[in-house]
């Protein structure tokens, strides 16, 4: 259960997490992001439980790419809490996951986090997401970069692709793969 004024909290945060997911290509509907704070409380209450908020969307275009968004409590960042989310996962056929943090992982968590070859999953923390910084007027839109631009990028700046796909958990820029 949430702690008092943690609704308040969890409502900015439920609000970016579906910004991020239409963003993304993922069906979610209007009337959930524009859900007002009346209505939040209406539906989940001032004492919301986290797992009341789980979400469960898939890509417009393809119905079979689907995402489960996790709000971990406080005391379930570890290992355990991970493994449960993944549970979840198989039993629905979801290979992708999001998992919204109040504090960072245990390290075996983050370990099974980044090991994972089966399951996709990104962690954020609540802290993270309480303002969508891509609504700012001074972030540009980011937008995956086909082959030929991902080509050029790296030619401009004579990088390799490892310099800058080793940075991807950290600043959760993916390159668009298309060899799988």
């Amino acid at each position: 259960m949430a702690s008092d004024g943690d609704w308040k909290r969890l409502f900015y945060v439920r609000r970016t997490v579906l910004q991020m997911l239409r963003d993304r290509g993922y069906l979610v509907v209007d009337a959930d992001i524009e859900l007002t704070v009346a209505a939040f409380l209406e539906r989940y209450g001032d004492s919301v439980s986290r797992d009341d908020l789980t979400i469960h969307c898939a890509k417009n275009e393809d119905p079979n790419d689907q995402v489960n968004v996790f709000f971990l409590d406080e005391s379930k960042s570890g290992l355990g809490a991970i493994k449960t989310c993944v549970d979840k996962m198989k039993q629905g056929g979801v290979t992708s996951g999001i998992l919204i943090l109040q504090k960072a992982l245990s390290g075996p968590a983050r370990t099974e986090v980044l090991q994972s070859k089966k399951y996709r999953l990104e962690v954020f923390k609540e802290s993270e997401l309480l303002v969508n910084i891509t609504e700012h007027h001074l972030v540009p839109k980011h937008e995956l970069l086909s082959d030929e631009e991902k080509k050029e990028l790296l030619e401009k700046y004579t990088a390799k692709e490892v310099q800058v796909s080793s940075l991807r958990f950290k600043s959760r820029i993916r390159w668009q793969d298309t060899t799988a």
